[in-house]
């Protein structure tokens, strides 16, 4: 994922690439949310789940941030 793209690459195909990369950080974050939501309705709490959900997508989403924007660590052999 931190390889350097070749230089005969497209624009648009530059661009699918990070659209993919966003829409893989918005369903990290949405995706738990929804499910904690569901698991709300089903059990009949109060947006417990909810909360934990959207939580652990944020945390997720985060990660996956932090993991794209920092550089490959260069390798000693």
């Amino acid at each position: 994922m931190h390889e350097k793209p070749p230089q005969d690459q497209s624009p648009l195909v530059i661009g699918y690439q990070w659209v993919g990369r966003i829409m893989t950080v918005v369903l990290e974050m949405v995706i738990p949310g929804a499910i904690g939501l569901g698991l709300d309705n089903w059990l009949g709490t109060k947006a417990i789940f909810t909360l934990a959900g959207f939580a652990l997508g944020v945390t997720l989403a985060v990660w996956q941030l932090i993991r794209m924007t920092t550089p490959p660590k260069s390798r000693r052999d």
